[in-house]
């Protein structure tokens, strides 16, 4: 793996610079991402380089209506990871925001993640550290109530954010 050239100024900003790196590294193609996990708009800030971008997320009435009103998703697919269509080698980077932590049979998804992705490609997971007093709160509290506490304290109330 090649060192970051750039100093990151968040955690998105970090995945971003990672995948302009990558497109930097080789010669000009149409990127393939898919964004695992879509319905909650963590999306990476890629600027004006020419992505196909393929989102994926359950099928709940609210990723739903979040996955539709997302402009930068060229494709979509509402479904269970496990067998939601994912062709195989056909994704430079996979990009899994606050996704893996929350899932059942995590490892079959990240199977078959890894099965979806290129040669070469990036495999980008972001996670909440457990140790963190947010860990321990998102692991402990029931999520309902988190959520009415950061409406309250005027934090935002999104799966995966420190509210």
């Amino acid at each position: 793996m090649t060192e970051l050239r750039t100093t990151p100024v968040n955690p998105g900003e970090l995945f971003s610079a990672r995948v302009r790196q990558y497109c930097a590294e080789r010669p000009p193609h149409r990127l393939q991402l898919l964004e695992a996990g879509c319905g909650w708009g963590h999306a990476l800030d890629l600027g004006n380089l020419d992505v196909q971008t393929t989102g994926v997320d359950l099928d709940l009435p609210v990723l739903r209506a979040r996955t539709r009103a997302r402009t930068d998703l060229d494709t979509w697919h509402l479904g269970d990871l496990r067998d939601v269509p994912m062709p195989p080698r056909a994704y430079d980077v996979v990009h899994a925001p606050y996704l893996i932590e929350r899932l059942p049979n995590a490892e079959l998804v990240l199977d078959r993640i890894a099965a979806a992705l290129k040669p070469g490609g990036l495999l980008l997971v972001r996670m909440r550290d457990r140790d963190t007093a947010y860990g321990f709160l998102d692991r402990n509290v029931p999520g309902a109530l988190r959520r009415v506490a950061a409406r309250a304290t005027g934090g935002r109330a999104r799966r995966g954010e420190v509210p």
